[in-house]
């Protein structure tokens, strides 16, 4: 039924239904990644065309048995055979209804039979999709769904430049201090071609990456490591352990370079970590990445907002896989589907400076010509950025409302600081801060009368009620 690496538990899915009988009725305990996982996909479609599943329950991280991580439970009865290997062919949406929940951790799971009876939902055929199944509530289903229509997949928009990172195959030897680094180029400047600032996934924040004291000695598959005596000679203490690594490279060479993705890890991008609690996106320059961050190539200043955006956590945490904790693992199959709004140049070049703005008070640069608290104005910053996203995926809620953030937006001109000194840049974001926070100010009324929207009440919800369970 799946591929070959799928999970274990997806192929006992598969001998019971070839074993059962049109209408007897299957009920498993399994993992819930199927919901959602790529591999799962053939799976989905079987069970939703089929079978008709009665009960779905998804227990998250809740700790509800000892032997399964990230449980979930089926109960479905089996409505037509399929032929060995094959897949069933899709069905017009028929009349039945399964009962859904999400257990949220808290409640003695001794009263589930209660809390299911009144908290549990419902969801129709239709529903289940096969890009991922979702057992939230149908307004919070429906609300996903109008944002994946509101814009252009990722992965389309950056024509799929969307890298990982390098896998040294043993970071003692390939992975230096600053102090090290200082040492190699005194005894050979040529060194310096090979050697790179390096980012792991833990570094990054939002909007710029932390300050990391680690380079990469970057060796890849056919380097001459001639060139390079004072690499080769700090490599060659560690000759005895790299020879013992998997894959077939020499012994002074990187396990997984990734080789292709050079010219993506010079230039500027968005990096991010594989694994975090909510969205981390972050502009970089010249950082090559370790295995536990991405980058995405693409027009930085105007992803960076989307990306960072309590839509897009929003969506994602209705699509991806949730860790325990409420950490959530960031892999391409599912960062290539965030959407992306249409905008025209001019409120693409707002978005862009205010998400520049963030970028550089976040950065070393910014930071050190603060000469007053700024944590306010970062806060606002973010929060009107944030506004503004809201704009592009819903315009027809907010200019309904007469909340027009972008024609707001234009009004104050936010600074392009790329025409200014860093002397001066400060300065003019403070300007901007005053006069858009102003207790009269249009924008912070705007801002303020966004909460009273539908769609940013769900959004906003969903995201304090996910803060609360970690």
């Amino acid at each position: 039924m799946d591929r070959p690496w799928a999970d274990l538990y997806v192929y006992f899915f598969e001998r019971s239904l070839q074993l059962l009988r049109v209408g007897g009725v299957l009920s498993f305990i399994t993992s819930n990644k199927y919901f959602r996982a790529d591999y799962g996909k053939r799976l989905r479609t079987y069970l939703a065309y089929a079978t008709r599943p009665s009960v779905m329950l998804d227990f998250g991280d809740a700790p509800v048995f000892t032997s399964i991580a990230y449980p979930a439970i089926i109960v479905t009865r089996k409505t037509r055979s399929v032929e060995l290997g094959k897949l069933p062919e899709k069905v017009d949406a028929e009349d039945w209804e399964s009962r859904v929940m999400t257990w949220t951790p808290g409640p003695d799971i001794r009263e589930f039979p209660e809390i299911f009876e009144h908290d549990a939902g419902i969801l129709h055929q239709r529903e289940l999709r096969q890009d991922g199944w979702r057992l939230g509530e149908r307004e919070v289903l429906r609300l996903v769904d109008k944002i994946r229509g509101s814009g252009t997949p990722l992965g389309s928009v950056v024509s799929k430049r969307i890298f990982a990172g390098i896998k040294t195959g043993l970071n003692d030897a390939f992975l230096i201090d600053s102090e090290c680094c200082k040492r190699l180029l005194a005894d050979d400047p040529c060194s310096a071609d090979i050697i790179k600032p390096y980012l792991h996934g833990k570094h990054i924040r939002k909007w710029h990456p932390g300050v990391s004291d680690q380079y990469i000695i970057y060796t890849p598959h056919g380097i001459d490591i001639d060139q390079y005596p004072a690499v080769k000679n700090h490599l060659r203490p560690f000759k005895s352990r790299l020879e013992t690594r998997a894959l077939d490279q020499k012994w002074y060479e990187l396990q997984q370079p990734q080789k292709a993705f050079t010219s993506g890890y010079e230039g500027r991008k968005i990096v991010y970590p594989n694994i975090a609690y909510g969205c981390r996106f972050a502009a970089d320059t010249g950082s090559y990445l370790d295995m536990t961050s991405f980058c995405i190539c693409g027009p930085v200043a105007f992803l960076l907002p989307v990306l960072n955006s309590s839509v897009i956590t929003f969506f994602f945490a209705h699509l991806g896989i949730q860790r325990r904790g409420g950490y959530q693992e960031f892999k391409t199959q599912y960062v290539q589907q965030f959407p992306i709004p249409e905008t025209n140049p001019r409120e693409r070049g707002l978005c862009e400076r205010l998400a520049e703005a963030l970028i550089w008070l976040h950065s070393p640069a910014g930071k050190k010509a603060q000469n007053a608290p700024t944590g306010l104005m970062i806060a606002y910053l973010e929060q009107w950025l944030n506004g503004l996203v809201y704009e592009l995926f819903f315009p027809g809620e907010l200019h309904a409302r007469r909340l027009k953030l972008f024609d707001e937006t234009a009004k104050l001109n936010p600074p392009d600081l790329a025409n200014l000194p860093d002397a001066d840049k400060l300065t003019a974001l403070q300007e901007l801060h005053e006069k858009a926070y102003a207790k009269q100010a249009t924008l912070r009324g705007m801002l303020f009368d966004l909460k009273s929207l539908d769609v940013v009440r769900v959004i906003e919800d969903a995201d304090e009620s996910m803060n609360k369970e970690v």
